[in-house]
């Protein structure tokens, strides 16, 4: 049973496939690289070591894959404070990422963690999620409500 925005989900789930996406490929270039992927150390910042990287993009992918299931099927419990206060953090994430990509692009390109572009595109996605998860979420906590 998919709930009242089926494009939301789809939306949602999209995001959530670049993110794995982005997860494989890495992973592909740390066990076996090939050739048409950016080398392994262009996929990260180096603010984390890969283990402490790879553990956290698995438990935002288990967030993320949780969420779509419950709202998939009908179990997501929608609240308004909740969402807003995902909205507010997707929002501060996204804006932080894309100045990071600015500033990173023009002023700090050679610098370890502002030059380092596919992370900062990633990031950008990710915090796309939290933005339409959030938006989703106040404007189901509000239509419930009035039903």
């Amino acid at each position: 049973m998919l709930t009242k925005d089926k494009n939301t989900f789809i939306v949602l789930g999209v995001l959530t496939l670049v993110f794995l996406g982005r997860v494989v490929a890495q992973l592909m270039q740390y066990l076996y690289p090939i050739a048409i992927l950016p080398p392994f150390d262009a996929w990260q910042s180096g603010t984390l070591s890969y283990g402490g990287l790879l553990f956290s993009q698995i438990i935002i992918l288990s967030i993320q894959i949780t969420v779509l299931v419950k709202i998939h099927k009908g179990t997501y419990i929608f609240y308004k404070t909740k969402g807003q206060a995902i909205y507010m953090f997707g929002i501060l994430y996204f804006s932080i990422s894309i100045l990071r990509l600015i500033l990173g692009s023009f002023l700090y390109n050679d610098h370890e963690f502002w030059g380092a572009t596919i992370p900062a595109v990633f990031h950008i996605f990710l915090s796309a999620f939290f933005l339409v998860l959030g938006f989703y979420e106040s404007n189901n906590a509000k239509m419930e409500r009035s039903e």
